[in-house]
């Protein structure tokens, strides 16, 4: 199988080639109708010219005599054509050739070239005279006397098709070296070129064989000067390359943190029921260790929910029916859902909602988990007597509802991931490290679902998540 190189380098060749071939063609087709258009119109005015002078020659001295032969001759040696005079009956009279030529001298032209002479007045054509051996290019011119009211005879003027030829095989010579080198320059320039587009190609194939490997280092060299369709290719690729490695290695802390958290409680649990079981707790604790127990149960469960959420997420399994929702009933019931984790922490709790209750298109349960995810995120980050925040906007159809907490900032460089999954911002936002980095990958898949958008901002202690809505319309009333 060829290569992309070889198989670029050929086609550029083959076109080059096709081109210089069509070229030459067409050059050499050109040149040899322009050679045949010149040697018509010289051989025909040589004939009417040496048909003018036979006229003269004949209303002088009666006969065409050895002056008028020199004339021919020379004109015939300078031109390369070969003359003949011949009389009204078809008989060569005279030769360019010698005055005595008996090659010529004496022959008969055959009849039908005498009629087509006769009635047209001149000829041009190809034809053997029935005196040459090979076709030649002939033009003829009839002579009458001076007045012209007699018909005399017939000058033919004829030079051999070998030479056109000659001209043509000198001209394809020239066309050839041209076009040798051409192609030789042409060549050179199509390798280089296939070569600085495929090189690029070949270390973008040589980093995916790697990547398939498991190294998500490999990266393609970028050009920065160059503006070229194949550079924006490598800038992507290299884009593609950085966001693999980055899942790659949330990928591999997810796998460490699912490992850990289930460990965690899965331990608990092994540990507490096989101490109950085997006598080693005291009947009296049992209660209490079957209540921790039951809360590393429903953090498995928590977990698990989590994981399938994501899973119908990506499959497409969860279809949301948006609908009319009283947004501003929907965060006073979230709000109630977490009074106690609020109290637990002393949190200063604002809702700022309109005068008058606002509905939107959205799903209800989406949005009650949505709204529920936020909050819980902000509960979680905020510190104990911190500050807790729901409001809601709108302005025409469109509207935002926003969740503010108090508490430590998201580094600014994990604002661009804080929606990718298994992203743990909180690694540094707080000591709370129970989470797996998928609350806010639901939130923002969720929320995309419905073609709405979500963004965050953390300035000031101060972390705000905030996502888009659309109004309902309002029903008229009666």
């Amino acid at each position: 199988m060829k290569s992309m190189f070889a198989r670029h380098y050929s086609w550029m060749a083959t076109m080059l080639f096709a081109t210089v071939l069509s070229m030459g063609i067409a050059f050499i087709t050109l040149a040899n109708g322009y050679i045949t258009t010149q040697m018509q119109g010289q051989l025909i005015q040589t004939a009417r010219n040496s048909a003018e002078a036979a006229s003269a020659y004949m209303e002088n001295f009666g006969i065409l005599n050895n002056l008028y032969k020199i004339t021919i001759s020379t004109v015939a040696q300078v031109q390369g054509s070969h003359i003949l005079a011949v009389d009204r009956y078809g008989v060569v009279i005279m030769c360019s050739d010698d005055i005595m030529c008996r090659r010529h001298i004496n022959r008969v032209i055959p009849e039908a070239f005498m009629d087509a002479v006769f009635a047209e007045g001149e000829y041009f054509g190809n034809d053997t005279l029935g005196i040459y051996e090979d076709s030649r290019r002939v033009a003829a011119c009839a002579v009458t006397n001076a007045s012209g009211s007699d018909f005399i005879g017939y000058i033919t003027v004829s030079m051999a098709a070998s030479d056109n030829s000659m001209l043509t095989v000198a001209l394809l010579r020239i066309c050839l070296l041209v076009a040798g080198v051409v192609l030789a320059a042409a060549s050179v320039s199509a390798y280089l070129v296939s070569m600085q587009l495929t090189k690029p190609l070949k270390a973008i194939s040589n980093a995916t064989q790697r990547f398939a490997q498991g190294d998500f280092s490999a990266r393609v060299p970028v050009d920065s000067d160059a503006h070229s369709e194949v550079n924006t290719l490598c800038a992507n690729f290299n884009a593609m390359a950085d966001s693999l490695w980055h899942l790659e290695n949330l990928r591999r802390d997810f796998i460490a943190n699912v490992s850990h958290e289930l460990r965690t409680p899965m331990t608990v649990i092994s540990g507490y029921v096989d101490g109950l079981l085997d006598g080693a707790i005291p009947r009296d604790d049992a209660d209490k260790y079957l209540s921790i127990v039951g809360e590393e149960s429903r953090r498995l469960s928590r977990l698990v929910a989590s994981m399938l959420d994501i899973t119908q997420l990506q499959s497409g399994k969860i279809k949301y029916s948006p609908q009319p929702v009283n947004v501003c009933e929907v965060v006073r019931r979230v709000i109630l859902g977490f009074e106690k984790r609020v109290e637990d922490k002393a949190l200063n709790v604002t809702c700022d909602l309109p005068p008058e209750d606002v509905s939107v298109i959205f799903d209800p349960d989406a949005l009650t988990q949505l709204l529920t995810g936020l909050t819980d995120n902000a509960v979680k980050f905020a510190p104990a007597d911190g500050m807790l925040s729901i409001s809601v906007a709108y302005k025409g159809h469109r509207g935002t509802v926003s969740v503010t907490n108090s508490g430590p900032e998201i580094p600014e460089a994990d604002l661009p991931f804080i929606f990718d999954r298994f992203h743990k911002a909180d690694k540094s936002r707080g000591e709370d490290r129970e989470g797996l980095g998928l609350g806010l990958y639901i939130v923002r898949s969720i929320v995309s679902s419905h073609n709405e958008t979500i963004s965050v901002t953390s300035a000031e202690r101060l972390t705000t998540f905030t996502f888009t809505v659309k109004i309902a319309p309002k029903k008229a009333n009666g």
